[in-house]
């Protein structure tokens, strides 16, 4: 019956869809995971990879809520009690452990700002790469090898334009 392969394809189209669309999201999980070293920038909980894809445990959350940026690209990894009922909509520079250490609902929460300098410390080494090869392009004796510096400085430029943004929001 020609109806009835028609619903049983729309309806593992929508399965693949789904499980994509979820395993894509875990992709993007375990990329946060690993930027930020296995550690909630939030809450400096260490992120255990067991419990990295359960819903329940931890959010990818807008840094910048969306509603304020209209950036979707601005995410961050984030312990899912604090990111719900603590965060909320607010930016990283406002919230009660920004800088220093607060207790909450019987639970403390060491500063966030500390953790940044991990992040600080990276854009000021992809900076010096930059400018290495920025220097390196200068002094190349012949095209093929200016080319290859010139490539170099452009990744480590992109590399260093992402990082600098990434902790720009949470100093905004």
């Amino acid at each position: 019956d020609v109806d009835k392969a028609r619903y049983v394809i729309d309806q593992r189209e929508m399965d693949y869809f789904t499980e994509a669309k979820t395993y894509h999201k875990d992709i993007k999980k375990y990329k946060l995971w690993l930027e930020q070293g296995g550690q909630c920038i939030y809450t400096g909980r260490t992120i255990n990879l067991s419990n990295l894809f359960d819903p329940n445990s931890f959010d990818v959350e807008h840094t910048i809520p969306e509603s304020i940026s209209f950036d979707s690209s601005d995410l961050t990894l984030c312990d899912a009690h604090y990111n719900r009922f603590i965060k909320k909509n607010n930016i990283p520079a406002d919230l009660p452990n920004y800088d220093k250490s607060v207790v909450i609902d019987g639970k403390e929460y060491s500063p966030i700002k500390p953790r940044l300098q991990r992040w600080a410390d990276r854009v000021e080494r992809l900076n010096r790469n930059v400018e290495y090869w920025r220097g390196q392009a200068r002094r190349a004796q012949n095209k093929d090898r200016k080319d290859q510096c010139m490539r170099e400085m452009h990744l480590w430029g992109m590399e260093q334009e992402y990082w600098k943004k990434k902790l720009e929001r949470f100093t905004v």
